[in-house]
């Protein structure tokens, strides 16, 4: 139970929980933690929310490996009752999943980067995230040095700073990983 209490204490599992299963993910996993289990009822009942909105907020947390549960069938109705328990190791295993991802995404941008020294920017968004991409050489003069998305002139654009970026981020994310 204290390792749940310091991982709720780390802003970045915090955030990641309440990505996952919003705000009221959040009023659930601090209702759970420093209990065992608790059925959907008991946490409606001590969090003041919704019934519904407990059980789906739950399947959030399940469908993300951070709730478990387990089912007792009752010997009176024959009625399920699912009793669930936080699982938040997985949060780590999950981040440094995403992260790894991230970082393999950046790495292949920076591969490009690193093919491409001189690549060309439409004059019309400088470069921005928008219709208009970063084109290398080639591909340039293939167009004529006109933006194939909006007809724009394309201007050389050295791409140093893209690459000490990338790799300044590589570098950022490979450190935050946790728990290796």
């Amino acid at each position: 139970m204290k390792v749940e209490n310091k991982l709720l204490r780390d802003p970045t599992i915090v955030d990641y929980l309440q990505n996952v299963a919003g705000e009221e993910g959040l009023i659930i996993v601090r209702a759970l933690r420093g209990k065992k289990e608790a059925t959907d009822e008991q946490l409606a009942e001590k969090t003041g929310l919704k019934l519904n909105v407990v059980r789906r907020t739950l399947y959030k947390l399940y469908e993300n490996r951070l709730a478990a549960y387990r089912r007792i069938r009752k010997k009176d109705s024959g009625w399920l009752t699912y009793i669930w328990h936080l699982d938040l190791f997985n949060a780590i295993y999950q981040l440094n999943s995403q992260k790894e991802n991230v970082i393999g995404q950046l790495r292949k941008q920076l591969e490009f980067e690193k093919q491409h020294e001189i690549l060309f920017v439409c004059a019309s968004n400088n470069g921005a995230e928008g219709d208009c991409s970063r084109l290398p050489f080639t591909t340039a003069f293939e167009h004529n040095f006109t933006c194939p998305n909006c007809g724009g002139a394309l201007t050389q654009q050295d791409n140093i700073r893209s690459v000490r970026a990338l790799e300044r981020q590589i570098k950022r994310l490979e450190g935050e990983k946790r728990g290796k």
